[in-house]
């Protein structure tokens, strides 16, 4: 606006500037005039010839032109006036200015306690891992990523722009249930039939491909396009974190006692049949810890085993010799190596649930039991006479 107004200025003392050329040549010539009559002078030949070569530069003079230079003017002043505003950012670019993406390879990046090569290693990143930029400096950045604080090398990151580029490239789009039991349809309309209830913080493929419908998102559900309200979902590019070291550790713990349960898998253990018992009432938050806790000890081992922890608690739950809810029954000192080691605040602050595990831990709740009343599980190593479920030992030593 002030560049307007300036330009709009210079256009008025430039035609200011014409019209007082332009009384000023009538004053020569009238001057010329007097002259001639009073005396054949030189002052008299000088204003006749500033006369006559500022008349004959007038009657050249396209004003066209004048305007045209001052628009000429006006536009580029505009346009760089143009260039220099900020460019306004989406809400996905805002994000990724936050952002950084470990770009290592095959290898892992650590995440150092300090910004040194010496320093203690807190955490890991693989490639394609996202964390949040803290503080970035010269040579390493502090950043947050899942549970993990630390600094990490900068030459092994993209940044910002780049790091929106690769995700971009690399990551899908899904949508993620912001509540639970979030109903899946095979149509846009609050009509159509449920095929899927999805847990909080679960999430699904975008389909990008399907027809927009207002108030839905398309997504991806048995290798069908399905849809699901727009109002109980975040869309957003989907990406891993890093690992603790604890996590790193509890995942290496699984892994082996797969190799165990493989090595023990010709052992003969009890057999019993699923039952339909007396379920226990719950809250949501109730509904919400049993699953995370399922998922941290059972998450990799399948329904069934998923379902025989869940039984377990709330066997307990039902015996006088426990607590009486499920909360106080899972965070009773001593029982649960997620509650101790902290993986299962983690795994509810990020909603890490599987589907899975809030199917067992529904069903577990309303009193099926496929355990035949145990109270106990621990891995088959343990010795205990019980029910076996991929590598994991179901027992009652209270009888």
């Amino acid at each position: 606006m002030l560049n307007k107004r300036l330009l709009e200025g210079a256009s008025v003392l430039v035609l200011a500037g014409i019209l007082s050329l332009g009384s000023a040549l009538g004053n020569a010539k009238e001057q010329s005039t007097n002259t001639a009559v009073d005396a054949d002078s030189n002052q008299s030949q000088e204003a006749t010839s500033l006369y006559a070569g500022t008349t004959d530069y007038l009657e050249n003079l396209d004003l066209n032109s004048v305007a045209a230079v001052t628009v000429s003017v006006e536009k580029e002043d505009l346009e760089q006036t143009t260039a220099s505003e900020p460019k306004t950012l989406t809400e996905e670019e805002k994000f990724w200015q936050t952002r950084l993406i470990a770009n290592i390879g095959e290898s892992t990046l650590n995440v150092r306690q300090k910004a040194s090569k010496d320093a203690d290693i807190v955490g890991k990143m693989t490639t394609g891992n996202v964390a949040k930029i803290v503080k970035k400096g010269d040579a390493w950045t502090l950043i947050k990523s899942g549970n993990v604080e630390g600094y990490v090398s900068n030459k092994y990151c993209l940044f910002e722009a780049d790091a929106y580029d690769y995700a971009k490239e690399n990551f899908d789009t899904v949508a993620k249930s912001t509540v639970d039991g979030l109903r899946v349809r095979e149509s846009a309309s609050a009509d159509g039939e449920v095929v899927k209830k999805l847990g909080k913080g679960k999430s699904l493929k975008v389909d990008a491909d399907a027809k927009e419908v207002a108030g839905w998102v398309a997504v991806v559900y048995d290798d069908k396009t399905c849809y699901v309200s727009a109002d109980y979902v975040k869309v957003t590019l989907n990406y891993d974190t890093a690992l603790t070291v604890e996590e790193i550790a509890e995942i290496e713990a699984a892994k082996k006692a797969e190799e165990a349960k493989k090595a023990d898998s010709g052992k003969n253990y009890r057999k019993v049949n699923t039952v339909q018992g007396e379920g226990i009432d719950y809250t949501d938050d109730e509904l919400y810890l049993l699953a995370s806790l399922l998922y941290r000890e059972a998450g990799g081992q399948g329904y069934q085993c998923q379902l025989a922890c869940g039984a377990v608690i709330v066997n307990r739950v039902k015996d006088s010799r426990f607590p009486n809810n499920i909360h106080d029954v899972i965070y009773q000192p001593g029982q649960y190596g997620p509650v101790w080691s902290g993986s299962l605040a983690r795994a509810m602050e990020n909603g890490s649930a599987t589907q899975s595990c809030y199917d067992a831990a529904r069903a577990a709740l309303s009193g099926v039991d496929n355990t035949g009343g145990a109270l106990g599980f621990q891995g088959v190593s343990c010795g205990y006479d019980g029910i076996e479920y991929n590598g994991m030992l179901f027992y009652n030593i209270w009888d």
